[in-house]
């Protein structure tokens, strides 16, 4: 059965009803959230390929550099996305 192309939801409800686990119900919440704000097409909107954290870019720095020091902190390449935990941020 192919579903790739069905754009039908279920009902917060009903997720809650099949799905008891909080942090699993939160891990939904942050996938719907980051494709929700990537869909808005914001020009220079990019996401650390770390973590959750988002910012725009005006220029043409080849690093992303995640300010979410508490949780990241990577720098990253911002074409092929590699980053390095040698390249953490101090805080």
């Amino acid at each position: 059965m192919d579903l790739s192309g069905c754009t039908s939801s279920y009902p917060r409800p009903a997720l809650e009803r099949c799905i008891r686990d909080k942090r699993l119900l939160n891990l939904l919440d942050k996938m719907q959230q980051r494709k929700d704000i990537m869909d808005t097409n914001i020009e220079g909107l990019e996401g650390c390929p770390f973590c959750d954290f988002m910012c725009i870019f005006e220029g043409d720095s080849k690093a992303f550099c995640c300010q979410d020091t508490e949780l990241c902190g990577i720098i990253s390449c911002r074409r092929c996305h590699l980053g390095s935990q040698a390249s953490r941020l101090r805080r």
